[in-house]
């Protein structure tokens, strides 16, 4: 299976690793015995192949999502955390909480507008009844609100107009650049840095205003926050540390369109399904 994560970021595979070409420098760390003598001693042979007279063994270390923010090459998908923190797997393992059964942690989802369009052109339906099923759908499986983002998007427009109107007022910088897309700053951070960040816009994404909300809203109680989203780059956002307040993430789980459809399909087949059901 393939999976597309940005222009910098793949994963095809369990032994595969991450491209941008850079040398990784989190993923292993050397393993060396005391020596007297310093270096490596190669020699080509006559067929071109290199002789390595003695070689380091390498062990392999944890890395999480923040490392894999962090860092400014790759890392390998055979630790497999971009798939097991932020997947069907990580809901299914949260479904199965006593504190979700018994109604303590309330799951709440939150689709946007890109994504209700990519499920309801999967099953041949109308936007409206696309949101309208998949909410019974997920009301069946035990979680307590579904939401779309639209007001989350409105917020993001208007303090995004409102950041434009202060920075004329204060003379720049110019001009403003989007940071909603978490691909394109993940991109300007690790190679453009200081250049180009000063002009970035300060407001969140709709997907982290929608996080904002959802647990302010629900602040006395327990919220785990699913945000449905259309780019496999969203995963990397809701995990940066930037976007955790009083010890609790804005958003706990991504999943993308593919990956509800496919659960939707797993489970029941087909969405259209769901309107033999009382609604």
């Amino acid at each position: 299976m393939e999976v597309s994560m940005s222009g910098a970021l793949k994963l095809i595979g369990i032994d595969d690793y991450i491209t941008p070409a850079q040398d990784c420098i989190k993923p292993f760390e050397p393993n060396k015995p005391p020596v007297k003598r310093r270096g490596i001693i190669a020699l080509e042979n006559d067929d071109g192949t290199l002789d390595i007279s003695k070689q380091t063994e390498l062990k392999p270390v944890d890395i999480s999502l923040s490392d894999c923010l962090a860092c400014s090459g790759c890392i390998t998908s055979a630790e497999s955390v971009l798939v097991e923190q932020q997947s069907l797997k990580e809901l299914e393992k949260v479904l199965q909480y006593d504190t979700v059964k018994n109604g303590e942690c309330l799951v709440i989802f939150s689709v946007s507008l890109p994504s209700l369009t990519s499920i309801s052109t999967a099953f041949d339906l109308s936007i409206e009844d696309s949101f309208k099923h998949l909410s019974k759908f997920l009301n069946q499986r035990g979680i307590y609100k579904v939401f779309t983002v639209t007001t989350a998007n409105d917020l993001s427009l208007i303090q995004t107009g409102l950041e434009f109107e202060r920075r004329i007022r204060d003379g720049g910088p110019f001009p403003v650049i989007t940071s909603a897309c978490p691909g394109w700053v993940c991109y300007a951070e690790k190679t453009q840095g200081d250049f180009i960040i000063p002009y970035m816009s300060r407001v969140k994404s709709s997907q982290q205003i929608q996080g904002s909300l959802i647990k302010s809203r629900w602040r006395d109680k327990s919220i785990y926050h699913v945000a449905v989203m259309p780019c496999y780059d969203k995963k990397l956002e809701a995990s940066r540390p930037d976007f955790i307040s009083d010890g609790s993430r804005e958003v706990d789980l991504v999943l993308t369109s593919g990956e509800i459809v496919e659960m939707i399909k797993k489970e029941v087949g087909n969405l259209n399904l769901i309107l033999q059901m009382k609604l």
